[in-house]
């Protein structure tokens, strides 16, 4: 009947909609093409064939038949909902789907699954053509049991998908909008919300079944105009939050899901997404704040229970439970569920600022400024390292050499230990061999209890427990047994643990597990030597052998020999069983027994039994062997089996004995070398002698080459087995031991149905077994599932903060919450005024978590989007300055750390130097007592470690002295007075400086030393420090000096009429200067007077010659030139001193790039300089003293050559210089460099040069390696600066007659120092260099200029292309 039934109604149904069955495959059921056109949201591809219809239905009651199938549905679901079965496990469409197009999948059905179906399909079928009957369907009494039982208690998936579909499509396409719907006078997607929301305490106790209720719901919340706009939605709102509150844990693992919470969670983010205006703000306020405030506590349940809270001590007691109150938080653990949560928190923030900073405030918990405390210890411990020098582990990558605890979790990896609780070991190398057997020694209870239990180490100091090598191997076994973390970092072990010679081990060094367990048991020995634990440590494995002697007469001799491991031979061996036979069975030596005239000589059987058996059994199989034919190690791989019960009985000295006197009655007497019975063990019972296999450690691979991992039986709860493969730790198949470990030949059949074999490598190489009387024993049977021996309170402590700290990096370091923060502080940002508590928690997630996580790319992107809220926010820029100023550590983790981000972190803090410094300005405070300048002036605090090991990444740190000198003439003024521009001075000049005690401070000890000096090869970049310099000496008034130098000058003169002539000049240009003080590049009038310090520090030789260096940096006058021009202004003398040590500068340099920082610096003091009354003399004096410099070096080719070149860009860019240089065209100040181009280009030079000078032969340098020290600075780097490419060929006779002639009046080269956007335009060709001749490639024109590089438009191809012409060769067009 229902069959037949279901056949009609899917005829009728098809006929309705003829005009989609005809679209659709035929091998398609009409209720998939059904299923399709209610789902989809084109209207085209809905419409009814009318006509159709009209014949079907003509003369019947479209009403009753409503009414009729309405209560055919009812009844069918209701006889489902009486045999209902096992739930379907099929899965449904997701929650988070938004797209109503799916329709549900053709499955096989039951016939009531089928008249449910297509009774949904007519329905929606029926409603479309008459919406007026949309009426009937809303009236039927039964229809809230209906559609509770079709979407909650139906067994089949396909009922509950046709029913959620059918009332979706019912609701979606009826809408109060349509005019022929207005006689319902309801809104039906409201009224199937009600009905569904009856339903509701039934879905939350339902597991898998109740997904198509919720995501209808879902569907229905998210149409226009809900029931969101009715105070109905708004008390289901409450009561669904009250539920989400209410509910306990039901997610195990991360591979559970908590369908009805997931259900709640997006019920409440799409209906709050449905609210606008004064009900949004209200409703999250109800709902979100706490209940102290008036509401629900919302936001606290979802913050706390629902995402971040984690009891790590509750997961051992929780194991092999599944009761949900057992169950460990948090409640949200699966991926969907926690994005599901955090979009309801964003939803919440969005709606009112008083959600939004208490969300604010709850997840600043998690982040601080820098790094956190775990992290500083790792960093303390490294640095602890450094300073004391020791390199006694061999490197490892990165900086997990210093880190103890390496399982940290980053985005992508799984960094959690399995389920069963065990983790892994890392390899550093080559240490797989102590993972494999430090993981055996750890799964045995006994000795992990001893080795936790002992106690002798507890009055170390930190540095003295770094070296111990007991408090290490204790932290290993509690790390391993304790931490969530998937592996643990053996560093510290390592170094703890000496060889013979007294090195730590190296980690890089392959070693043979058996001699690391023989040497890692006798240190271990030596240790606990007197303690309380000896006596159970050396239990564990420790045996006692029986070294005998037995002879004719019943003569017989032992002696005792305790041992910690057996091995045995296994070549022409099969089996363990024969092994150990082989072991006990002895050889026949000779032999003198007894002294003096008695004495005699006879054949004696010497050999080797177990007198005493351990409760652990260490057995290892020789597999290696030397071969004398090749003279090398060789591996044995031959097939060496073993069994899973062991009986020791027949090796013991006990079995032996018997053996004997059974073979030999008769027994003279005996000669023991000490006192001992011979049947010491007879009483021992049967289950002393016998073994249950425990372990495997296993070797892969060769005797030189290979790898260690284990195989390891649980002592307790269920006893599976593991396989510890260093970090990786996988649940194994005990029945695959015998291919694992047995090794042989092993044979495989091939694609082709060929056999293969080969010898295989991957074979057992130790064994452990355990006494089965030892797993009866009070300290295993007390543990039900995982054993946990007590671990001492200093290691516990520090594992607990580890785990908190793993747990806080695992909830925080992922894409899930940088959306969820980057959503708060972004969109609530648009929608509000921006909160100083919003602000904060940006700040400490840019300036904290996400340069610690595994997120570095995202901290430009967060740094652009805080820095311009910053600058308006003088109370969160206020607290980030106070917060930095009182933690020196963080300020040092974040504007001097090594990572990328550095830059961007501090133009932020800049930022907020900025806003609080503007701030007290604006309000007329007194700024000296701002965060701002407290802060500032803090920085020097710094200069001493920086000098010492962190120079490298001082890069930017010197910006924040910039930024907040440019703020004004009172901040300059503070940081005059604070001998700020001395301080920083005195740290350039570094180990030269006169007045260490600037940057010393109340440090009695301190020693300036020379950053980036031998044998480092990093260059120090002094970018941000000159820049800092530079402005300070442009908000100076140098008159002073200028004074100072000009008397210095006129001293030196030999003659009087000289000194005479000089003082007169120095007065004019002194009375000049006086009346026009400021100069184009001074910062504030009057500047400021440096005192004598300052003054003589701006003239030392060591500061002004590596200062000009600086002068080099691309596309404009760098801070160093203005600061250069600034000096020369109005006064000769200065000039002089400038041009006089950046000619020093060009006698010390031997390649382009040494050479050309002076030239650069010349060219700002002559192109730049404005009109001061000094242009002309300036010009000439500076063109003739350089030209004698050069001169004078004019033997030594590189230099010379590159001074040429950089001589003529010289005289190109200024104008001046050119007309000077052309006017001296034909005087002899040029004759030698006619001469030294003619020479060069001739085949043989008529004049030998020198390649290079040394660098003694300049007397200026106060530093032998002043040119390494010193590098070249490129805009942005450290590193030095490159030539610049597009001198191709070196300067000719031809180029230099051109110049001179006037005919070339623009520089052929591109250059670092060259504007970029100069050159766009311009076409360019490529050449090769082949054998010193250049070949031309191809053509291509500048077209743009962006982020560091050009674009060029190729002549080939017509495609634009990226290219750094710095590093490419070719001449323009």
């Amino acid at each position: 009947h229902k069959g037949c039934l279901g056949l009609l109604l899917e005829l009728t149904t098809s006929l309705a909609l003829s005009s989609n069955v005809s679209n659709c495959n035929s091998s398609a059921s009409s209720s998939e093409a059904i299923s399709h056109s209610v789902s989809d949201d084109n209207d085209e591809e809905c419409n009814l064939s009318k006509n159709g219809l009209d014949k079907i239905l003509k003369g019947v009651d479209t009403k009753f038949l409503m009414q009729r199938v309405l209560s055919l549905m009812a009844e069918v679901t209701r006889t489902v909902s009486a045999n209902e079965g096992e739930i379907s496990p099929q899965s449904s469409p997701s929650l988070e789907n938004n797209s109503p197009r799916e329709g549900p999948r053709q499955v096989d059905a039951s016939p009531e699954a089928e008249v449910v179906q297509h009774t949904m399909s007519l329905l929606t079928a029926l409603t479309m053509e008459n919406p007026s009957l949309l009426k009937v369907v809303l009236s039927f009494e039964g229809l809230p049991n209906t559609l509770h039982y079709g979407l909650l208690e139906a067994p089949e998936v396909l009922v509950r998908k046709q029913v959620l579909y059918g009332i979706f499509s019912m609701a979606r396409r009826h809408i109060p909008e349509v005019p022929l719907v207005k006689e319902v006078q309801i809104d039906p997607a409201q009224f199937f919300l009600s009905l569904l929301l009856r339903s509701l305490p039934t879905a939350l106790h339902q597991k898998s079944s109740c997904t198509e209720y919720f995501e209808l719901l879902v569907k229905l919340v998210r149409l226009p105009k809900s029931i969101m706009e009715t105070e109905e939605g708004i008390a289901a709102c409450c009561d669904i939050a009250n539920e989400i509150t209410n509910r306990g844990i039901v997610e195990e693992t991360e591979d559970d899901e908590d369908i009805p919470l997931k259900g709640c969670l997006f019920f409440l983010r799409h209906a709050l997404e449905n609210c606008q205006g004064e009900r949004l703000s209200d409703l999250c306020c109800k709902l979100g704040l706490p209940q102290s405030q008036g509401g629900i506590g919302l936001v606290h349940e979802l913050f706390h229970r629902c995402l971040f809270d984690h009891n790590h001590s509750e997961i051992a007691s929780s194991e092999g439970s599944s009761s949900s109150s057992n169950l460990p938080p948090p409640k949200c653990k699966s991926r969907t569920l926690r994005r599901a949560a955090f979009c309801l928190l964003v939803s919440l923030s969005r709606g009112d600022p008083k959600v939004l900073n208490l969300c604010a405030v709850l997840s600043q918990s998690h982040h601080q400024l820098g790094l956190t405390l775990v992290e500083r210890e790792r960093a303390r411990i490294k640095e602890n390292k450094r300073n004391r020098q020791v390199n006694r582990v061999a490197p490892v990558s990165g900086a997990s050499a210093a880190m103890r605890t390496e399982g940290i979790y980053r985005p992508g990896i799984e960094g959690r230990r399995l389920a069963q609780g065990y983790s892994g070991l890392k390899n550093l190398g080559c240490i797989c061999y102590l993972n494999a057997t430090m993981q055996q020694f750890f799964m045995t209870p006994r000795f992990r209890q001893a080795v936790l239990a002992f106690d002798g180490e507890d009055d170390l100091s930190p540095e003295e427990r770094e070296d111990s090598f007991m408090w290490q191997l204790q932290i290993m076994f509690a790390h391993l047994q304790e931490s969530e973390m998937a592996f643990y970092n053996p560093i510290g072990f390592c170094q703890a643990m000496k060889d013979w010679d007294g090195n730590p081990i190296d980690v890089l060094m392959q070693q043979d597990a058996s001699e690391f367990v023989a040497v890692f048991l006798q240190q271990l020995e030596g240790k606990v030597m007197g303690s309380k634990v000896e006596a159970p440590l050396r239990e564990t494995f420790g045996g006692v052998f029986s070294n005998e002697l037995l002879a004719q007469g019943g003569r017989r001799s032992e002696r005792p020999e305790p041992f910690c491991t057996i091995s045995v031979a296994m070549k022409d061996v099969k089996n363990l069983s024969d092994a150990l036979s082989q072991f006990a069975a002895g050889e026949t030596v000779d032999y003198r027994w007894g002294e003096g005239e008695e004495a005699e000589t006879l054949p004696t059987v010497k050999r080797l039994s177990i007198r005493d058996l351990p409760p652990h059994l260490l057995i290892h199989l020789k597999r290696f062997e030397f071969d004398f034919a090749s003279m090398q190690q060789v591996k044995i791989n031959d097939r060496f089996e073993f069994p899973e019960e062991l009986d020791m009985r027949p090796y013991t000295t006990v079995a032996l004995a018997e053996r004997d006197k059974e073979a030999d009655s008769e027994c003279v007497g005996s000669e023991n070398t000490q006192d001992m019975e011979v049947d010491s063990n007879a009483q021992m019972p049967d289950s002393y002698y016998k073994y249950q296999l425990a372990g495997v450690v296993v070797h892969m691979g060769t005797a030189n080459s290979g790898h260690y991992y284990s195989f390891i039986r649980e002592r307790c709860g269920s006893r599976r087995w593991f396989e510890f493969n260093d970090n990786v730790v996988t649940e194994f198949d005990s029945s695959e031991l015998e291919a694992e470990c047995f090794g042989g030949r092993r044979n495989r059949t091939s694609a082709g149905g060929a056999m293969n074999s080969w010898l295989s490598d991957r074979n057992a190489f130790m064994l452990v077994y355990d006494r089965i009387s030892e797993e009866t024993n009070d300290l295993i049977a007390s543990s039900k599932s995982r054993f946990r021996a007590p671990v001492p309170a200093p290691i516990m402590e520090e594992i607990q903060m580890e785990n908190i700290e793993f747990w806080r990096k695992r909830n925080i370091e992922n894409m899930q919450y940088y959306n969820y923060l980057k959503e708060l502080v972004s969109g609530s940002a648009r929608s509000f005024d921006i909160d100083p508590e919003l602000l904060k928690l940006g700040l400490k997630f840019c300036l904290g978590t996400l340069q610690q996580a595994g997120f570095p790319e995202k901290v430009p992107e967060w740094c652009t989007m805080l820095r311009p809220l910053l600058r308006n926010c003088p109370v969160a820029s206020k607290w980030l300055l106070h917060d930095l100023r009182s933690d020196p550590l963080a300020l040092r983790d974040i504007a001097l750390s090594s990572h990328c981000c550095r830059y961007d972190s501090v133009m932020l803090i800049s930022a907020a130097i900025e806003c609080d410094s503007r701030a007290h300005i604006k309000q007329r405070l007194d700024l000296s007592q701002a965060n701002s300048t407290k802060f500032v002036l803090s920085l020097f605090e710094n200069l001493v470690i920086i000098q010492t090991y962190l120079w490298p990444n001082m890069r930017d740190y010197f910006d924040m002295f910039t930024v907040y000198a440019e703020t004004g003439s009172e901040a300059i003024k503070i940081l005059h007075e604070n001998d700020a521009l001395a301080k920083l001075i005195s740290f350039f000049m570094q180990k030269n400086t006169p007045f260490p005690q600037l940057i010393a401070g109340s440090d009695e000890n301190y020693k300036p030393r020379q950053m980036g000096s031998p044998p480092s090869n990093e260059v120090v970049d002094y970018k941000s420090l000159s820049k800092a310099i530079g402005f300070l000496i442009r908000t100076t008034g140098l008159n002073s000096v200028s004074d100072l130098v000009g008397s210095r000058s006129i001293e030196m003169e030999e003659d009087e009429i000289s000194r005479q002539a000089l003082k007169a000049e120095i007065s004019a240009d002194s009375a000049a200067a006086h009346a026009q003080v400021k100069s184009p590049w001074a910062v504030i009038t009057p500047g400021w007077v440096p005192d004598d310090k300052t003054s003589y520090m701006l003239v030392n030789s060591h500061f002004m010659l590596n200062f000009t260096r600086g002068s080099f940096l691309p596309v404009c006058i760098s801070p160093v030139s203005m600061a250069l021009c600034h000096i020369c202004w109005r006064s000769r003398p200065l000039t002089r001193l400038v041009v006089d040590f950046a000619c020093k500068g060009i006698i010390e340099g031997n390649t382009r790039e040494e050479i050309k920082p002076f030239f650069c610096a010349l060219n700002a003091i002559l192109g730049e300089q404005g009109d001061d009354g000094l242009k002309d003399w300036r010009n000439g004096w500076t063109m003739r003293h350089l030209l004698e410099t050069m001169e004078s070096q004019k033997i030594y080719l590189k230099a010379t050559e590159a001074s040429i070149g950089l001589l003529l860009r010289l005289v190109l860019s200024v104008r001046e210089a050119r007309a000077w240089l052309i006017r001296q065209a034909n005087s002899e100040a040029l004759e030698w460099i006619k001469i030294f181009l003619k020479n060069k280009e001739m085949m043989g030079p008529k004049i030998s040069y020198k390649l290079e000078k040394s660098i003694s032969n300049s007397g200026y340098s106060s530093s032998k390696h002043a040119n390494e020290n010193w590098g070249m600075l490129k805009a942005g780097t450290g590193r030095r600066a490159t030539t610049g490419a597009a001198s191709i060929k070196p300067v000719n006779f031809a180029y230099f007659t051109q110049v001179l002639d006037g005919s070339l009046e623009k520089d052929a080269d591109y250059d670092s120092d060259t504007d970029p956007q100069e050159i766009i335009g311009r076409s360019i060709n490529f050449y090769r260099r082949f054998k010193n001749v250049y070949d031309k490639v191809c053509q291509a024109k500048v077209v743009d200029f962006s982020n560091g590089e050009h674009w060029l438009l190729f002549e080939s191809d017509g495609e634009p292309k990226k290219a750094n012409l710095l590093e490419i060769t070719f001449e323009f067009a």
